[in-house]
């Protein structure tokens, strides 16, 4: 008797507290010559990829072209939600251009914060915080 495992992936951007949007271009270094992502240099650090926690095709339009539904102007993505050593997590995502021709790229879209990150106070707001006691 087979037991049925339910497995549900943890959706990362609900869990998300914050993100932080870049859209910068990234080097990446992948497994085995696949698409799948094992490192990347984003200004001018490198970063293991320790795990990919999602990963999703997209072939949508963007909102520019809503009204316009033609094939030729789809988008050709692959996200990854990933996690690097330090604890950090990213979403990039290779966008394999609309035609054979077209360059591919990785983009660094952003950086998703599972708790709220730390806020520089500054020293206008510290010494409003002393006048107030």
């Amino acid at each position: 008797m087979q037991k049925k495992v339910n497995i549900q992936k943890e959706n990362p951007f609900q869990l998300a507290q914050e993100s932080r949007f870049y859209s910068e271009r990234i080097k990446v270094e992948t497994v085995n010559q696949s698409f799948y992502p094992s490192a990347f240099v984003w200004r001018g650090q490198r970063y293991v990829i320790n795990k990919i926690i999602h990963s999703w095709p997209d072939s949508g339009y963007t909102k520019s072209t809503l009204n316009k539904r033609d094939w030729r102007l789809r988008h050709h993505r692959n996200y990854f939600v990933v996690g690097i050593d330090a604890g950090r997590v990213f979403k990039i995502y290779h966008d394999r251009g609309v035609k054979k021709e077209s360059p591919r790229v990785w983009i660094l879209s952003e950086e998703l914060f599972m708790s709220k990150p730390r806020e520089s106070v500054s020293s206008k707001d510290e010494s409003l915080r002393e006048k107030g006691k």
